[in-house]
């Protein structure tokens, strides 16, 4: 049975969908022990599309889970396309099994992101054919404080080859880069079906599932990338995903390698996307993800960042209860949806991919939304409501840890505001939330909504304790119970610029303006400035200048004609639209025309004079701006005889309004200055000025010092 659910917004598709997911949970069969039952919530059919999961490709007792994906709110499966079931003979190609596969999820609604990888034996090089370690993760990777027992079973299989191909060094359209060839030919059957291709996965953690050097992988992903983009130049191409922990310097390596390599700067440096994987502590998502941003853009330029497997393994389920170590409770790992995805957004992850869909019976620990035996798990729910709630947005702020408490704020989404609040400590917390409307709704992970009611201007609610503790005294490695505080206002606010002089001689002036809004209130106001009624526009005040008030100065760029628009926000996040013409104009001049005229006398000889000179005295005389730029310079001369002398300078320049120095210099004299000030103004300013030179009549040595042994 298949769900082909689209998204609408009537009630009636909605209870159809919910009925036909619960026809599908119903009829798959129940094995063992069975948890507290989980119901889930109706099929979530508006979301933004960040959320995906692993493996949605999978059946439960012949029923797929594809549907259940998709009800979730997922709308990416990422799914292995492994090179060594496709092409078991050089140039025989059998896709058959992944035809299904992605039919199936476009059936419902899933994109698939395929990860290309796993050598093909006949292709691979000088290596073991086969993995070769353990079933278990290496020892020293456990302790870490972020990282989960995350190896997956199905690639930790015989049939996972991480052996580099041979000819890998040749053009990748040569007819021998075997991979060449694989990578071309897959991206070429599935176009049109399938647009992300992912170039293997974790080759940071050697021996699992990549035996090459760090350039070997570098050359692996450069020939994936020019092969899928010559089969098909929309394709979206992945770095491997990256255990991370394993390795945290590795991708630097890779980068270096790939911002070597001849002709990548012409070539997007080989990848289009940076593909992440983070598991267990929510707390590493951000931290990671900008340390990663940071390198790319010193190596390569920025690029955006997936999270394309994460979550946290069980402990209160498959017999774990003596391995908690960076492991979670049911109900913790419901919080780890919500607030691992809070956290990623606010990273600026662009993708995240939840691991796993169902349990696959994984010998290192139990992941999935959906057990063995279909039942759900309370992720399931939280998931639903990570997918139906925190999306369309238009801006995401946090994460802001205050007094116990994290928040991330989803502004503007299709519902409101909303507030994604836990507490990251072990005791329980009174929060109070400033409350723009009398109610509020409160969403727990499980998608149970209450109503808020204001008093004395704030929300509040408790938070119950964080509970997934690493055991080693390190912290929490995920929050207590999220929840959404959602504040609904769809509402925009209005506003209104007033009316400028149609003339000013000024360098600047105060904007004044209306600003009103019927639902949280009016917050702030942007502001932009064009020469030209339509733009270009530019910014010319923010949030800093203009939070609460509805008046800001503004400086002009110079003389002429300037055109201004604004749009304002409110408490929730909703903006105003701009307008798409100027609101109000100014004609500005800041320039005035001054006319100088400068006296510099000289003492030429006699008392405090210079009897010593025989020579014509030259004088300077210089005009400069508070930058220190000349505007003008004048040089005159006097006789080298007693009395005093004098030379003068007339000039008249039209100039910016602002500080100025007028500069007289002879050598062997002091020099003089004069300072002033130039306001704009419609008429001529004129200035007169006279300034002494006065001979250096002495000039003071310093006695030498002889140092004593």
């Amino acid at each position: 049975m298949r769900i082909q659910a689209r998204p609408h917004p009537t009630t009636d598709r909605r209870f159809a969908v919910a009925v036909l997911l619960m026809l599908i949970v119903s009829a798959l069969p129940a094995q063992g022990a069975t948890p507290l039952p989980v119901t889930p919530l109706p099929a979530v059919l508006d979301t933004g599309g960040h959320l995906g999961t692993c493996y949605a490709n999978y059946q439960i007792d012949g029923q797929y889970l594809a549907p259940l994906a998709q009800a979730a709110g997922s709308r990416w499966d990422r799914v292995d396309f492994s090179w060594n079931r496709i092409e078991p003979q050089n140039n025989v190609f059998d896709y058959s099994g992944y035809d299904d596969l992605v039919t199936r999820a476009q059936d419902h609604e899933l994109e698939v992101v395929g990860i290309l990888g796993s050598t093909a034996s006949w292709a691979a090089g000088d290596c073991p054919t086969g993995m070769t370690v353990a079933t278990s993760p290496p020892s020293e990777l456990l302790g870490h404080p972020a990282i989960a027992l995350e190896r997956h079973h199905h690639l930790m299989a015989s049939d996972w080859n991480p052996c580099p191909p041979r000819n890998l060094h040749l053009e990748w359209d040569h007819p021998d880069n075997h991979w060449g060839t694989f990578v071309y030919e897959t991206v070429t059957h599935f176009k049109g079906r399938v647009r992300v291709w992912e170039i293997w996965n974790e080759p940071d953690l050697y021996d699992w599932f990549w035996k090459g050097s760090v350039a070997d992988y570098a050359q692996l992903l450069r020939v994936g990338y020019q092969a899928a983009k010559a089969a098909n130049p929309e394709a979206t191409v992945l770095f491997a995903g990256l255990a991370y922990w394993a390795a945290p310097d590795y991708y630097v390596a890779v980068l270096d390698e790939l911002a070597a390599m001849e002709g990548a700067d012409d070539d997007n440096h080989y990848f289009d996307v940076l593909s992440l994987h983070l598991y267990s502590s929510i707390y590493t998502i951000g931290p990671v993800t900008a340390r990663i941003q940071a390198d790319m853009v010193a190596r390569v330029g920025s690029r955006p960042i997936w999270l394309t497997e994460t979550g946290v393994p069980l402990w209160d389920e498959g017999g774990f209860e003596h391995h908690r170590l960076n492991r979670a409770t049911a109900e913790e790992a419901a919080a780890y949806v919500i607030a691992g995805f809070a956290e990623a957004r606010a990273a600026g992850v662009e993708r995240f991919f939840f691991f796993r869909t169902h349990d696959d019976n994984m010998a290192e620990g139990l992941f999935g939304l959906i057990r063995d035996d279909g039942s759900f798990r309370p992720s399931y729910l939280a998931y639903q409501v990570a997918a139906g709630y925190l999306h369309g947005e238009n801006q995401v702020t946090g994460p802001f840890t205050h007094h116990g408490v994290r928040r991330i704020t989803f502004w503007a989404t299709p519902r409101g505001r909303i507030d994604v609040l836990w507490n990251t400590g072990g005791d329980p917390v009174t929060y109070s939330h400033p409350a723009y409307l009398p109610t509020a709704t409160l969403v727990t992970h499980r998608g149970i909504t209450t109503t808020q009611v204001a008093a004395n201007g704030v929300f509040t609610t408790t938070l119950a304790p964080a509970t997934a503790n690493t055991g080693e005294g390190g912290g929490f490695i995920i929050g207590g119970p999220p929840v959404l505080l959602i504040q609904q206002d769809q509402l925009p606010p209005t506003s209104r610029l007033h009316p400028l002089p149609e003339l000013v001689y000024a360098t600047g002036l105060t904007l004044t303006w209306d600003a009103a809004d019927e639902g949280a209130g009016y917050w702030y106001a942007e502001i932009e400035r064009a020469s030209a009624p339509q733009g270009p526009w530019t910014q010319v005040a923010g949030l800093a200048q203009t939070q609460g008030v509805t008046t800001t100065f503004t400086a002009f760029p110079g003389s002429g004609t300037w055109y201004y628009r604004a749009r304002v926000r409110d408490h929730v996040g909703n903006w105003e639209d701009w307008p798409t013409t100027a609101e109000i104009s100014t004609t500005a001049v800041t320039t005035r025309t001054v006319g100088l005229s400068i006296t510099a006398d000289v003492d030429a000889g006699g008392e405090g004079g210079n009897p010593a000179a025989t020579e014509a005295i030259t004088v300077s005389l210089t005009w400069q701006d508070a930058q220190g730029a000349v505007i003008a310079a004048h040089a005159g001369s006097v006789e080298a005889s007693a009395g005093q002398q004098r030379i003068t300078w007339e000039i008249t320049r039209t100039v910016e309004a602002g500080d100025y120095l007028i500069t007289a210099r002879a050598a062997d004299y002091l020099p003089a200055q004069q300072r002033f000030t130039v306001a704009p103004g419609p008429t001529p300013l004129s200035q007169a000025f006279t300034l002494d030179l006065k001979a250096i009549s002495a000039r003071v040595y310093l006695p030498r010092v002889t140092r004593q042994p």
